[in-house]
């Protein structure tokens, strides 16, 4: 039934798409459609030598990053220390981007983040390939998968510890770009029309890709900086309430939370912004489609709200 779905999301128009979530039942495991560009061959070829270089002896299961481009696993070092490797392979220059956000994260004081403790490249063929070693978190991953778990707990001083969090990233002053004004412009206009709103007359810095397979508890930490930069207000908040759509209750406690950023012209901007990613997801078979229509319901309600005052007018 899985694969079933991920074939019709191709093909099903915008509009029908949450049809195929019918398909899917609630415990049922959503895995990204289509072939990755690296093959598990290859990764676990990669994965290997990395652990040949570094000494290093795999623990527990391997897990796979996005759309396959990268494996990571725990593993015991020769001193019987363990941390965390990941290895990543690129073919296009452009690859090369979230690499180096990962590499300067070290940059950023005042976040719980994994420290890099060592690093190896080499080539093979067309890929290149990237190894690091990352200290381990104190604790688990709130999920293995970027969306909520509906059953999950999430604690009050967790909600105000990522608070606190994001606050101090965003004060960080401008020095690499996440999202661009024209890249926001042209995915609002695309999903919602012209008129929707998509200036963002404030910009902060951001993790980028705030979801819950990067965050940890009870202890936060926060993990993956391939994508941190400057975004629109809010754009965290927003990221996160994009993939919390399965906990109605969580939902809107983080939008209380965050409602600060959430509530500015940019964090309107920022929401509709990250609902639009989602639901091109979706449609792309990368994502899970049971949270389809709650997405395009939750934008349609911000594009009211926007447009209420104006026809008030």
């Amino acid at each position: 039934m899985n694969r079933l779905s991920r074939a019709v999301l191709r093909w099903l128009p915008r509009t029908h798409v949450h049809w195929a979530a019918f398909w899917l039942s609630p415990d049922t495991e959503w895995l990204p459609a289509g072939p990755p560009s690296i093959s598990q061959q290859q990764l676990e070829a990669a994965f290997s030598k990395a652990c040949t270089q570094l000494n290093a002896v795999p623990l527990g299961v391997r897990r796979r990053g996005y759309r396959g481009k990268s494996v990571g696993s725990r593993v015991r070092l020769q001193d019987a220390s363990e941390s965390w490797l990941k290895v990543s392979g690129a073919q296009f220059a452009w690859q090369e981007w979230p690499r180096h956000g990962e590499l300067s994260a070290p940059s950023i004081e005042g976040v719980s983040r994994p420290s890099i403790t060592a690093k190896i490249e080499w080539r093979d063929e067309d890929v290149s390939w990237q190894a690091l070693q990352f200290t381990i978190a104190p604790s688990p991953t709130i999920s293995e998968t970027p969306w909520l778990p509906p059953t999950v707990q999430i604690e009050e001083s967790w909600l105000a510890e990522i608070k606190r969090t994001v606050d101090r990233l965003a004060a960080l002053p401008v020095s690499r770009w996440n999202l661009h004004p024209g890249r926001v412009a042209k995915v609002i206009a695309e999903r919602y029309g012209r008129r929707a709103p998509h200036v963002v007359d404030e910009w902060r810095t951001a993790h980028g890709d705030l979801h819950w397979a990067n965050l940890t508890a009870p202890d936060l930490v926060l993990l993956d900086w391939e994508f941190w930069g400057t975004a629109p207000r809010g754009f965290d908040a927003a990221t996160l309430l994009s993939f919390s759509f399965s906990n109605s209750e969580l939902f809107q406690r983080i939008e209380a939370t965050f409602a600060e950023d959430l509530d500015t012209s940019s964090g309107i901007v920022a929401r509709l912004f990250a609902f639009a990613q989602r639901l091109q997801r979706i449609e792309a078979g990368d994502h899970d489609p049971r949270e389809y229509r709650s997405i395009e319901r939750e934008a349609k309600r911000l594009l009211r709200l926007e447009q209420a005052p104006t026809q008030a007018r």
